[in-house]
């Protein structure tokens, strides 16, 4: 009885090794039958992961639209800062105004608030505040400086061309400063003063109450050019 039970316990084992080994080969034989295709697709999502998370974040620049712009016309400003002004601190007290400074702004393109000139291209615009008590503006100095006095010309009459556009703006030209000038009369604005002179190779314009004119004929007369 003894030795019939050993031989079943050894028919047994070797009857589970070969199960064992059927069932293994059976495994790898249905990994190996995946498509390499499918393989190779598990093998790039696992590095565009691997890439993706160690990967520094990049600006989106279609969403930069807005900051383009800005930047655009912070350029667009800079070079009216960098010129000089004819139109100094000195010369001003000279001329006979009290308790006043002198404040830089960039130039908008709006001229006197009222005449569009954001197309003008041809030189840099210098333009001034004057400060009463270092609160109240009380007069605005424009400035154009061109290279050459045909080039003035041509600034003269393109600034004059536009002053003219509004139905309520009516030209005066008087020519009594420099070499040309002219006057804007605006409806509403009869308190207010708008002149425009060529002197040299630059334009200036004012804008300033009328009781203040005769400060500005002692401003215009000590500027050079």
């Amino acid at each position: 009885m003894r030795q019939p039970s050993l031989i079943t316990i050894f028919l047994f084992a070797i009857a589970v090794v070969i199960g064992v080994e059927f069932f293994y080969d059976d495994f790898v034989s249905s990994d190996a039958n995946v498509p390499e295709e499918q393989n190779t697709q598990d093998s790039q999502a696992n590095t565009f992961g691997e890439v993706t998370l160690n990967a520094p974040l990049s600006l989106d620049l279609s969403a930069g639209e807005d900051l383009g712009e800005n930047a655009a016309t912070e350029q667009q400003l800079a070079p009216s800062l960098q010129v000089k002004a004819n139109i100094v601190f000195d010369m001003v007290g000279r001329a006979g105004f009290k308790n006043v400074t002198l404040q830089r702004i960039p130039f908008n393109g709006i001229m006197f608030e009222r005449i569009d000139l954001r197309d003008f291209k041809s030189v840099p615009v210098v333009k001034q505040n004057l400060l009463q008590n270092n609160k109240t503006i009380i007069a605005t100095f424009y400035e154009f400086h061109a290279k050459t006095e045909p080039l003035a010309n041509e600034i003269y009459s393109f600034i004059k061309d536009r002053a003219a556009g509004p139905i309520e703006a009516e030209i005066n030209q008087t020519n009594d400063y420099g070499s040309a000038s002219f006057f804007i009369n605006y409806s509403d604005k009869k308190n207010d003063a708008f002149l425009i002179v060529k002197k040299g190779t630059s334009v200036y314009a004012y804008s300033y109450p009328k009781g203040s004119h005769s400060l500005i004929e002692s401003l215009i007369k000590l500027i050079k050019q």
